[in-house]
């Protein structure tokens, strides 16, 4: 009998009722632990996996606009500048529960352009674009505005005293020197990496803000009677539209959400809760940190602020980060600029369209030759090195005058969120919502009012922006 037992479990005979259990662990050495919550996370991640579409779009709200987030708190006071924050969360949760209640009820888009065109046919699409480029425009003339702004903290830093007065030079050289090459690029192949190195960029910066927070408090720059609490008076709008401004991701929904395996209602919204989850936490992290470091002396941009020592001096961890900060915000320029070009180059020198073959397994003839082996794709005809001169110059020299006479980020986000963000995060989905669900009425009438809520409050973050860029306020 014992002889028996010491045999193999696959090997011995059994017995009279005798239930054989297979050993789960020999089958399959990870099944115990597959349900585990470590093993979960931090399993390889595959294409089209719901983190990887998770990950994509938390990433995509994350830009320079995130710098500017502790100045919501000096705007608004500590409590008010996380409720917006809070609020601005629940927003995007809102705005993209109605765009996946719509894409389901819509059996599914290729993109956010194919969304609006569904909703209101080409004059929609028209008035997408022209919103999608208003915001674009903006944020590029932002990214530009703190370039600007490091580029004399950094001669400031290198002992360039008198660098303040030759502020509109430094615009007009990185306009000529850096933007309108940068512009003149054919695509964007060889910048793909760039998006890697602006998270890398804004991660180190909030972990440099993290370190040197206790520094200021050691040090007799930070205390508690300096910390505001409450403030709520014009400037509740500039916050807004900063707030705002950082939660902006879903014209990137679809792009995020390509390649995902398993397309349902219940997979986008856990892709979507997750990731608008990510970003909260990390902008709490960031807004906190910045804030408390500098209280009421913190500026428009968590960079550009004064050193946490005793004596002054370079602070050499922060000095680091502005550069990386610039050169990804100079590489993030024609990311967003070049697919923008070739919408316009679409739309303007667009010939007229071949008909497509009868056969849908048929391939384009300009793919394959004689031997059925595939070519390389040809150039795009609208895609001139004249004509990108042209658009490259012109956008180069409009966002040099902008950049100019805009006196700081905090007038950009305002406007562009305000307007920009507030449409396509908000009035779009809501707008799709009443197409696809239009006998939900109650349902309707609340979402028709928040909306009406968040745009009135949006023109009213524009025009305070407009204002304090004036003098006004």
């Amino acid at each position: 009998m014992n002889e028996r037992l010491n045999q193999p479990e696959d090997s011995r005979d059994l017995s009279e009722g005798e239930i054989r259990v297979p050993d789960m662990q020999r089958i399959a050495p990870d099944a115990i632990n597959r349900n585990d919550c470590l093993y979960r996370w931090f399993k390889k991640m595959e294409p089209g996996s719901v983190r990887a579409s998770m990950l994509a779009l938390a990433v995509t709200a994350i830009g320079g606009g995130v710098l500017s987030l502790p100045y919501v708190c000096r705007l608004c006071g500590l409590v008010f500048g996380m409720i917006l924050l809070a609020l601005g969360y629940l927003a995007a949760r809102w705005s993209f529960s109605m765009l996946i209640s719509s894409d389901t009820k819509g059996k599914g888009f290729k993109g956010f352009k194919g969304f609006c065109n569904e909703v209101g046919g080409k004059k929609f699409v028209l008035a997408y674009n022209l919103i999608l480029g208003f915001t674009i425009y903006g944020t590029l003339i932002g990214y530009q505005v703190i370039v600007a702004s490091m580029i004399q903290r950094i001669m400031l830093s290198a002992g360039v005293t008198n660098c303040i007065n030759y502020r509109t030079y430094h615009v007009i050289a990185l306009s000529v020197v850096v933007i309108f090459p940068l512009c003149l690029l054919e695509g964007v192949d060889n910048l793909r990496y760039a998006t890697i190195v602006s998270i890398t960029s804004i991660a180190y910066t909030t972990l440099i803000t993290i370190i040197e927070l206790p520094f200021y408090w050691v040090n007799g720059k930070a205390s508690v009677d300096r910390i505001t609490y409450f403030n709520l008076d014009w400037s509740f709008f500039s916050a807004f539209g900063i707030t705002f401004f950082a939660f902006m991701s879903q014209t990137s929904f679809y792009s995020a959400i390509e390649k995902l395996g398993k397309r349902d209602d219940t997979h986008l919204r856990t892709i979507t809760k997750r990731a608008v989850t990510i970003d909260l936490c990390f902008y709490v992290l960031i807004t906190l940190a910045g804030y408390m470091s500098t209280l009421d002396k913190t500026t428009d941009l968590i960079i550009d602020r004064e050193t946490p020592f005793k004596g002054g001096g370079i602070d050499v961890p922060m000095t680091i980060a502005q550069v990386f900060i610039c050169f990804s915000l100079c590489i993030g320029t024609p990311l967003n600029f070049i697919p923008v070009r070739k919408v316009i180059f679409d739309q303007l020198f667009a010939g007229p369209s071949k008909p497509a073959s009868s056969d849908p397994e048929t391939p384009p003839t300009d793919l394959v030759n004689s031997s059925n082996e595939p070519r390389a794709p040809q150039k795009d005809p609208n895609n001139t090195i004249g004509r990108r001169l042209v658009a490259a110059f012109l956008f180069a020299s409009t966002t040099c005058v902008f950049t100019i006479f805009v006196p700081g980020i905090s007038v950009v986000l305002g406007v562009v969120g305000g307007i920009g963000c507030v449409a396509l995060a908000y009035v779009i989905p809501t707008m799709a919502y009443l197409h696809f669900f239009p006998v939900n009425v109650k349902t309707c009438i609340v979402n028709i009012l928040i909306v009406s809520i968040l745009a009135g409050i949006g023109i009213g973050a524009a025009i305070n922006s407009l204002y304090k860029a004036m003098g006004l306020s």
